[in-house]
């Protein structure tokens, strides 16, 4: 695959792992990376959250698959830098990027808008509505540490005097940035810190528009977006079918799926389609391939690309994965 013109990646389902067992089994996370690099993939990916959608924690288990693998790429998609402090963020990348020989890319995000995510920040103790005025200083203080022999900074959100950063990463002048986000003022972000662009396209033409509305961006702004790695977070169906879901369904205010709670499990819930689904009630949750899923109302089922989940209940996986596609 890395000879093409076109490298892939794939996601480890940390998230799925975390939710599907009371204990974690976190060799399953190393077996798929092995076996991910084995199969010629060009990179393995994780994703990050602290509080909102629970998952093993990003940094460390990249440190861990560095550890089992030799040639693919490690990235974030992405990682919310604005929940960690940029020193502490900038020495612990500089220490991963060592471990795995040069080999980390940091996918990078501001977090999307929504209750479980703002709750998050609160609890982490960092402001939500100043989110990314934190993210964008945090980039530039990592940059700098990464490259300068001391740094003094005046931030509106931090405030650095004359600091020394022990660890330096291989990549040089640091580990590549690969910013999330398809609005004008993302992509503007792009072009002003990144190194790469990592959006998450409802479809192909909308990441072409996104492109060329970057590209535009670019022009009026005398910038060159030929040095932009471009990258797709895309979800792929492996599947024969088309995503179904029983009559009398209906949505929360969070917009999660809601099944009548019938008491005696005559709702079903028929997965063939990719996507990020959450369901309650009681229901049969049938994925691709794989045994019906039964639960009752005091149940929950997640689906999130690696298959169906119950919780506290039993695990059916579906003939899904998340794919990751850089353009070169």
């Amino acid at each position: 695959m890395a000879n093409t013109a076109i490298s892939f990646g794939f996601l480890l389902p940390t998230r799925e792992i975390a939710m599907a067992q009371e204990v974690p089994d976190f060799s399953r996370i190393l077996d798929l990376a092995e076996r991910a690099e084995a199969l010629g993939f060009d990179s393995v990916w994780v994703g990050d959250s602290v509080l909102a959608r629970p998952r093993l924690e990003a940094l460390t288990t990249l440190a861990a698959v560095a550890a089992r693998t030799k040639r693919v790429k490690l990235g974030t998609a992405v990682l919310l830098s604005a929940l960690r402090h940029p020193v502490v963020l900038a020495n612990t990348v500089a220490n991963l990027d060592l471990i795995s020989q040069g080999r980390l890319i940091l996918g990078l995000g501001i977090a999307s808008k929504n209750p479980p995510v703002e709750l998050e920040f609160k609890a982490c103790g960092v402001s939500f509505a100043h989110r990314i005025g934190i993210f964008e200083e945090g980039v530039t203080i990592m940059r700098r540490l990464w490259t300068e022999p001391e740094v003094t900074f005046n931030g509106r959100h931090f405030q650095l005097q004359g600091v020394r950063l022990g660890l330096r990463p291989l990549q040089k002048p640091g580990v590549p940035l690969w910013l999330a986000g398809g609005l004008d003022n993302a992509l503007r972000r792009v072009l002003r810190l990144g190194d790469g662009w990592f959006p998450y396209p409802p479809s192909s033409q909308v990441f072409v528009k996104d492109w060329e509305r970057l590209q535009a961006l670019a022009h009026e702004n005398g910038q060159d977006t030929q040095k932009l790695h471009r990258c797709v977070y895309t979800t792929l169906n492996i599947n024969d079918g088309r995503f179904s879901i029983a009559s009398g369904a209906g949505h929360d205010a969070n917009g999660n799926v809601t099944l009548p709670d019938s008491g005696d499990n005559d709702s079903e819930l028929e997965i063939l389609d990719s996507g990020s689904l959450t369901v309650s009630g009681n229901f049969t949750v049938n994925t691709a391939n794989s045994t019906p899923l039964t639960t009752d109302c005091s149940s929950r089922v997640v689906f999130d690309g690696g298959g169906a989940q119950a919780i506290g209940g039993t695990n059916a996986t579906g003939t899904f994965a998340f794919g990751i596609l850089e353009i070169l």
